[in-house]
């Protein structure tokens, strides 16, 4: 809002909030930059910006008739050339002349929070103006909230010369994910799979692009299970998995080796990082209430090389044996920089056991940089399972 105010006449004070609304209205009304002076001061000012994060200063449906006169003002090229950062609601854009502020950009966030109907030809014609008058767009961010982005978007957009990260909250069907994953360009991606079908049990095996070095995905476990199998990692750095929800035991561990795989078939694997909430389960014998933690962490003992190895559970409970903490350590005691497992101890005896102080002495001396669990008090007293 303030720099609309260099349009403003000068009797015109500054909005307050119920205001906000009718201010653009007025600016527009008083055709203030058909003043040379003012023009100039506008866009000398205009110049400078470099990040507007707040979408409803220049793209709301309030002030786009104004944003649409100024560029029009202008011959229609940008009014704002060193602009390097925008966050967008895309479904309020009225006019296809508005994509010229796209033009020097080299992030983009993209989001919906408008309800109506976006014409198939708009989305058409951003894509096109995307792959050719954006040549220094590195990363698109798409928060596609009422998936108006089709998969034919998504994989035209993962197609952009210079894109090299793309982030992607909605939702995608395996093609569309595969299709994205193999992109030759893209450095960092981040997509959702919680609506991925399950493919076939016996997924002939895939490369990822080779420039591929961070990979994040969000979905079940029996959905991630599928979006890495057959994955063959390339050059890939760092996979990334957020586990939806309360996860089943068995098909967690099945997801946990699948991702084990995926990044020990890459030359330059360095990090894992692994995020879920709870845990339930149906095949414990009943004198073990709760899983054990080595049991659990077994399927990323290979990767004891990396540099960081994160797991998160923080709702799950687990019992160790001082032999199995032991071999936890035994395991990953090569982890570089960051070894951390954030989950909860069985609460008491009748739940599971835990390390003694000797043993959990002996675990962090084979990994001092150890982080999350502490040494279980030796006094548990039972609590309600949860």
């Amino acid at each position: 809002m303030p720099l609309w105010q260099l349009l403003a006449p000068s009797t015109l004070r500054p909005p307050r909030q119920r205001e906000e609304e009718q201010y653009p209205r007025v600016i527009t009304a008083a055709r203030m930059y058909d003043d040379p002076a003012v023009w100039r001061s506008f866009l000398r000012h205009a110049r400078y910006i470099r990040q507007i994060e707040d979408a409803f200063w220049a793209t709301s449906s309030v002030d786009t008739p104004l944003l649409i006169l100024v560029l029009k003002h202008n011959g229609g090229c940008t009014v704002f050339p060193s602009l390097r950062h925008l966050h967008w609601d895309f479904p309020v854009v009225s006019d296809d002349s508005l994509f010229t502020i796209l033009s020097s950009l080299s992030t983009l966030t993209l989001w919906s929070s408008y309800s109506g109907h976006v014409h198939e030809d708009r989305i058409k014609g951003l894509l096109r103006y995307l792959q050719d008058n954006t040549p220094h767009m590195n990363t698109i961010r798409l928060f596609d909230i009422r998936g108006r982005f089709d998969s034919q978007f998504l994989r035209a957009l993962g197609q952009h010369p210079s894109l090299r990260v793309l982030e992607v909250t909605n939702s995608v069907e395996e093609l569309t994910y595969l299709a994205l994953v193999m992109m030759p360009n893209i450095i960092r991606l981040a997509v959702a799979v919680h609506t991925m079908e399950p493919g076939p049990s016996s997924r002939p095996r895939f490369s990822l692009g080779p420039a591929l070095r961070e990979l994040s995905l969000l979905g079940s476990e029996r959905q991630l299970t599928n979006a890495l199998s057959g994955m063959q990692g390339a050059s890939l750095r760092t996979l990334r998995l957020q586990f939806l929800g309360t996860s089943h035991l068995e098909a967690t561990g099945a997801c946990l080796a699948a991702g084990a795989a995926a990044l020990t078939s890459s030359s330059d694997a360095r990090e894992l990082h692994i995020e879920g909430s709870g845990l339930e389960w149906e095949t414990l014998p009943e004198t073990q209430p709760y899983p054990m933690l080595a049991a659990f962490l077994r399927p990323l003992f290979p990767l004891g090389a990396l540099d960081h190895l994160t797991v998160s559970f923080p709702r799950a409970r687990f019992g160790a044996t001082d032999e199995e903490m032991l071999e936890i350590g035994q395991a990953l005691r090569g982890v570089h920089a960051e070894l951390r497992v954030d989950v909860c101890w069985a609460a008491c005896e009748h739940e599971g056991p835990v390390p003694t102080e000797d043993g959990w002495a002996r675990f962090m001396q084979l990994c001092p940089r150890f982080a999350g669990l502490e040494c279980p008090p030796q006094d548990r007293q039972c609590a309600h399972r949860s």
